[in-house]
């Protein structure tokens, strides 16, 4: 979604960071901490802390501009807190399927940010 609100599109696998390959789940715990904190110095306290205590603020703070590097493109939305506002637009965009499905007749349940529904489904 931050991508689309800048116009464009990710190269690949946003959590996938060149140098952190193998912690793929580390670097998708950095990007959201990145989008919601207000600044890059309670980014790396909050990411050190979930990593394991204020002494992986080194390790937290390589991360974090690991990933500043790799999607320069969007930098600006950094640190910005915008996390919130994109929660917000991907539960409307949720809400607005939920209801397409509904008023079609297809039965949808939905997790987290994808929807179940029966192969095949068809208008009841």
């Amino acid at each position: 979604l931050l991508y689309a609100l800048h116009g464009l599109s990710p190269a690949g696998d946003a959590y996938t960071v060149k140098g952190f390959e193998a912690k793929r789940s580390q670097c998708k715990l950095a990007w959201q901490i990145m989008i919601n904190a207000t600044s890059h110095r309670s980014a790396v306290t909050a990411l050190a802390l979930k990593l394991g205590g204020l002494k992986l603020q080194g390790e937290a703070s390589a991360l974090l501009e690991a990933l500043e590097a790799q999607h320069q493109s969007i930098a600006l939305s950094f640190y910005s807190g915008i996390g919130l506002r994109l929660q917000r637009a991907d539960a409307d965009l949720m809400f607005r399927i939920e209801d397409r499905c509904i008023s079609q007749g297809i039965v949808a349940l939905p997790v987290h940010d994808s929807f179940l529904v029966r192969k095949n489904a068809q208008k009841i």
